[in-house]
């Protein structure tokens, strides 16, 4: 209600200076979809995953976020690999793997 309330007067802004949004079963579905699958599975989803494996084991295990973010839009949406993406991910699976080997002392 608050988010609601808080995005009414750029709405009001926006009708008044763009052009009117297209309502149709397209978009419809479009909203029902960024509603239902990332806001709502995706978390169900995510807390699920750290509630078995423990908060500090997820929490380094985020940053395979831009990792799997870049392996779907390669999939997906044709997006050509790039040498800053190599360099991202073996930066990011160093990363994990200095911090979650034992410590020697």
């Amino acid at each position: 209600m608050i988010a609601i309330l808080l995005l009414l007067p750029l709405y009001f802004w926006e009708r008044a200076v763009g052009p009117a949004p297209l309502w149709n079963t397209e978009t419809a579905w479009a909203l029902a979809y960024v509603g239902i699958f990332p806001s709502v599975i995706a978390y169900t989803l995510y807390i699920t995953g750290v509630a078995r494996a423990g908060a500090a084991k997820a929490g380094l295990f985020i940053h395979l976020m831009p990792v799997f973010g870049t392996l779907l839009a390669m999939t997906f949406l044709a997006e050509s690999f790039q040498l800053y993406h190599l360099l991202g991910i073996a930066a990011i699976l160093c990363g994990l793997t200095i911090s979650t080997r034992p410590s020697t002392a």
